[in-house]
């Protein structure tokens, strides 16, 4: 018997980077505004006040915080605690809904990622986009206010400085978001665990409350590290002109911009898999 010999072809693709990966998101950029459009309109078509609780939401949260900071004697120097409660409130909502749907963004469209190829990155981000939008409504809000309390406020070209605020808030959310969207799919658990996050970081974040001084070193590292205390700062100085140093931005820059990349690794190797287990 004539020895046989069988070959096996094994074709190896190579592996695209991460900025291939990225170009391929803004290739795709059509299907990224479709799917934040139809995030929009799911989100308030199905609810009862529709467009308005994307307001009615941080202004009951403002006058429940309000309420407890007279009960409390919460000082908030010469601002008026609502307003100041709700600048805060506003660019946390961001984060805050960002992070909650881009965390479950994968599987949440798992039926569509089975079907169809096209960059999964494009469901965080566009779930980041939405959360926008509500904040962009929220915000016609703040400037009411602000030309309400004008007497003990007043707007200059200190707004500008909203704008890294929110680009930091972006960064922070689309990075967290991505990261937990990706551990989301393979372990279950992080459902639960993402409303816990978000919680947990609004009580240590000087959302509702001025930033703090903390004298113990390693304390203050940490709290220093957090995004929300740099864009805290920034957004009290632009509506408020309350004091402001620019090094109070860079721990939590930082900070935002090693979860961002952090994100993006892991979520580009974990997605191969997506459409196995999603």
């Amino acid at each position: 018997m004539k020895n046989c010999r069988v070959v096996i072809k094994v074709e190896i693709t190579n592996r695209k980077s991460v900025s291939q990966k990225i170009r391929e998101v803004l290739e795709f950029r059509e299907l990224l505004y479709f799917f934040a459009w139809k995030d929009i309109r799911v989100k308030y078509k199905q609810a009862v006040l529709g467009f308005l609780w994307a307001i009615l939401q941080p202004l009951l949260l403002m006058l429940v915080f309000t309420m407890l900071a007279s009960a409390i004697s919460l000082n908030s120097g010469t601002i008026p605690y609502p307003i100041f409660a709700f600048s805060g409130i506003i660019f946390w909502n961001i984060f805050a809904s960002g992070v909650q749907t881009a965390g479950n963004s994968i599987v949440t469209n798992a039926h569509i990622i089975k079907k169809i190829f096209f960059p999964k990155l494009i469901l965080p981000v566009s779930a980041v986009l939405v959360s926008i939008f509500d904040f962009l409504i929220a915000f016609l809000v703040l400037v009411a206010m602000m030309f309400y309390y004008s007497s003990e406020i007043q707007m200059r070209y200190r707004m500008f400085y909203l704008i890294p605020a929110l680009l930091m808030v972006m960064l922070a959310s689309f990075g967290t978001g991505t990261l937990l969207s990706a551990f989301n799919v393979k372990y279950r658990d992080f459902k639960y665990i993402i409303p816990f996050v978000i919680q947990l970081g609004f009580f240590a974040s000087p959302v509702i409350y001025p930033s703090l001084t903390i004298s113990n070193p390693l304390l203050a590292l940490l709290y220093n590290a957090n995004p929300f205390v740099g864009i805290m700062a920034l957004v009290r100085f632009a509506c408020f002109n309350m004091p402001f140093e620019i090094s109070q931005i860079f721990p939590g820059l930082i900070t935002a911009i090693v979860v961002f990349v952090v994100g993006i690794v892991v979520f580009f190797r974990m997605e191969r898999n997506f459409a196995d287990i999603a």
